[in-house]
């Protein structure tokens, strides 16, 4: 009888076509919940804009312009979102910070 030294070209194969799906779904589940965040994080900010641009409104007696630029922190010049890093808008007719979609 002739005896094994090693792994077959096709048992080789079979562990890295295994390795490769179990490496797929991991990333698949670290990458979805990493777009959502980033997605709610975005959603967040465009309600504490809206919260702020309220207050200027309430404390001044005038709407925010467009840009927002009234807004900015030393920080953050111009909100922008955290996404795709477009800034944000008001829109004086609704009185709401324009929503976006992202890609």
């Amino acid at each position: 009888m002739r005896s094994r030294r090693g792994f077959s070209l096709l048992e080789l194969l079979l562990a890295l076509a295994i390795g490769a799906v179990v490496i797929s779904a991991s990333i698949a589940f670290v990458v979805a919940p990493r777009s959502r965040i980033t997605t709610q994080s975005c959603s967040m900010q465009e309600n504490a804009l809206q919260l702020r641009a309220e207050e200027y409104t309430r404390r001044l007696g005038r709407l925010p312009s467009a840009d927002l630029r009234e807004l900015r922190t030393p920080s953050t010049p111009i909100p922008t979102c955290p996404v795709d890093g477009r800034p944000y808008t008001y829109d004086a007719n609704t009185r709401t910070i324009r929503p976006h979609a992202h890609p």
